[in-house]
């Protein structure tokens, strides 16, 4: 074979291969997921076999062509079920190829997107990826690309990792240390894992991790509850100079023995109502002064014990009484809609003029680029009965068809927004605010121009998203889940009646 066929038996050359287009005989092509840096990611279908893959097309003159088809043959040999599999890959004609199971589930970033995972969770599946990486180095195999887009979730539970040395050499990368690269991405996903937030930046959908003076706060500082074994891991494994005089994690062995130990997680933070554990959790980007940790003294006797068990009683009911109140009035004042209810309370400020609206339904997988441009405008008219729609889709939940699809709204100039009221038709939405930096002028045209600022999910009605004083001139509403469509023919459909910015 010389090349790839489409299906009329045509040559094709690289910078045309589209859906239909047929590799080795077998592997159509059906939807493209991602375009970047000269190659494409595929949805293909096995006709052989009649099952789905994944397939990474590169031009076979490509600089990294070679070592991409030296990487997945390396992979292949490697039988550890934890690892997505490589099926094929070859060089022929004029591309290069590499194809790989397809499985059913959800990725990392994706269950990520929705808020941190439980203590037990973040560590149980960064064991899991840890053990494997562990035997894949003991092979003398290396990923150095590990992060929540390619970790997956099985509809059965397991936890696959995808791209072992293949993501490397698709992107070009090298370590002159790999054992140590990839235990530092083991603590960055442990780190998003017990936080939702990605240490050095936003990235993979998630917002960056906070700072302190320069020093990124320990998971423990940004999310409450994160139990401190956990909490020692992740830096450890990050920092090349850990707090507290901790001794550093340097190969995916180090963490997966850490982990192995933290088999049972005590909550440390008790059982409580979903409003007072709101108020004790740090909000995204704050980070509470460390406590110091108590002065040893003499132990007291058991009358004194008793009398500071009572009062330790009554001071933990004061705690909680007042924990309550400031969640109850930070919820009132702020709208929050993460239990899916409606906001009634009107946001405060003065509206700021929106100068323009555009649909967004940025560049990659079953994007063409649009998203109902002739409605943008309904939800600036002040009527409730007229609004913006979204395409119908199959699923509710868009990824990992697509990121997402929304509107982006031009305020003329860089403003200070407090807020943005959204009102929805529907119940069940996940939706996000983001912000283009102050800085930019003109309209982002790819998602990572938007930074995350607020996010809620499974809400409905007037939604309330706090923009937390941001300076932009460009604001996303960001969908990534959408209700029952009411029209006929079924699917799933967005529709925004009004948005309000406010100051």
């Amino acid at each position: 074979m010389t090349g790839p066929d489409d299906t009329t038996g045509r040559r094709v050359q690289p910078n045309t291969v589209e859906s239909g287009t047929r590799l080795a005989d077998r592997y159509r092509l059906e939807e493209l997921l991602k375009a970047e840096d000269g190659f494409t990611a595929w949805r293909a279908v096995d006709e052989k076999l009649s099952r789905y893959v994944g397939v990474h097309v590169l031009p076979a003159d490509h600089p990294r062509a070679k070592a991409v088809v030296q990487a997945a043959q390396a992979a292949a040999m490697l039988s550890d079920t934890r690892f997505c599999q490589v099926l094929d890959a070859s060089q022929q004609g004029d591309v290069t190829y590499v194809v790989e199971e397809g499985l059913r589930g959800t990725f990392l970033a994706q269950l990520l997107s929705e808020g941190p995972l439980s203590p037990a969770e973040a560590a149980s599946t960064t064991r899991e990826v840890a053990a494997a990486l562990a035997a894949a180095h003991e092979a003398g195999l290396a990923h150095l690309r590990l992060h929540p887009e390619n970790v997956f979730r099985t509809e059965t539970g397991q936890i696959k990792v995808f791209g072992l040395t293949v993501e490397a050499a698709l992107y070009g990368i090298e370590s002159d240390d790999p054992a140590a690269a990839d235990a530092r991405d083991l603590g960055a996903l442990l780190y998003a894992c017990l936080t939702a937030r990605w240490p050095g930046g936003p990235a993979h959908g998630l917002a960056g991790a906070p700072y302190e003076n320069g020093v990124i706060c320990s998971p423990g500082q940004v999310r409450a509850g994160v139990p401190a074994a956990l909490d020692d891991i992740a830096m450890r494994a990050l920092a090349d100079k850990p707090p507290h005089g901790g001794v550093p994690l340097r190969t995916p062995a180090d963490v997966a023995a850490e982990l192995a130990t933290v088999r049972r997680l005590k909550h440390e933070v008790p059982d409580a109502p979903t409003e007072i554990k709101a108020a004790l959790t740090a909000p995204p980007g704050a980070a509470p002064s460390p406590v110091p940790p108590p002065v040893p003294r003499p132990g007291p006797s058991r009358l004194g014990r008793l009398a500071g068990g009572f009062a330790a009683l009554l001071l933990l009911a004061g705690v909680i009484l007042l924990a309550v109140n400031v969640a109850r009035n930070a919820l009132d004042n702020t709208g929050d809609q993460s239990s899916g209810q409606s906001s009634q309370t009107p946001a405060a400020g003065a509206p700021i003029e929106i100068a323009k609206v555009k649909d967004f339904d940025p560049p990659g997988k079953n994007s063409d680029g649009e998203e109902h441009p002739d409605e943008v405008n309904n939800v600036l008219d002040k009527n409730p009965a007229t609004a913006w729609t979204t395409k119908s889709y199959n699923d509710g939940v868009l990824r990992p068809f697509k990121p997402g699809v929304g509107l982006v709204l031009d305020l003329g100039s860089p403003q200070s927004a407090r807020s943005v009221v959204v009102a929805l038709d529907g119940d069940g939405y996940n939706l996000e605010l983001r912000a283009a930096a102050e800085s930019v002028t003109s309209m982002p045209g790819e998602l990572s121009g938007y930074r995350p600022v607020d996010k809620k999910t499974g809400v409905s009605g007037t939604v309330t998203l706090n923009a937390g004083g941001t300076k932009t001139q460009f604001l996303l509403v960001w969908l990534t889940k959408l209700p029952p469509s009411n029209e006929g023919g079924g699917g799933f459909r967005g529709r925004i009646a009004e948005i309000t910015v406010r100051s």
